[in-house]
């Protein structure tokens, strides 16, 4: 967990250095462009970062911890489109490994109560690997 706020921290502060030079004219596209491409480097840098994701385990909270360190980047950067987007993908991947978790840790009680369970991973957790992938394609997208 101390390892993705450092990262966090880390990347922050290496975006912050590129500063407002105090252009006029398309100042507000330029702003808006600098928003963005912060944003996208601060979701490339932890989310798609597979470290992380190792460092993560699959554990939900971890990875909401992930997103949250993220979204505040986003959120010092100013822009509020690409927020939308990850805490949209945030809400779909933490609630999927969050189902996967708690069905897991039920077919595991089952097992020890003598139980035979079925060990198939229910339709209503798989199906949500697509929403996964409609969430983190519109990130994507978003990002030059």
């Amino acid at each position: 967990m101390l390892v993705l706020l450092v990262l966090g921290a880390v990347a922050l502060v290496v975006r912050n250095d590129s500063g407002d030079d105090g252009d006029s004219g398309s100042a507000d596209d330029e702003s808006g462009d600098v928003a963005r491409e912060a944003s996208c480097d601060a979701y490339r840098d932890v989310v798609q970062s597979s470290e992380l994701w190792s460092a993560a385990d699959a554990d939900p909270d971890r990875l909401q911890e992930m997103y949250d360190a993220v979204l505040a980047d986003i959120a010092t950067a100013g822009d509020d489109e690409m927020a939308a987007l990850v805490t949209d993908e945030a809400t779909v991947v933490v609630s999927y490994y969050r189902a996967l978790a708690d069905w897991k840790q039920e077919t595991e009680d089952a097992v020890r109560r003598g139980e035979y369970p079925d060990t198939t991973v229910p339709t209503e957790i798989t199906s949500q690997r697509g929403e996964i992938t409609r969430t983190q394609g519109a990130v994507v997208e978003a990002c030059p």
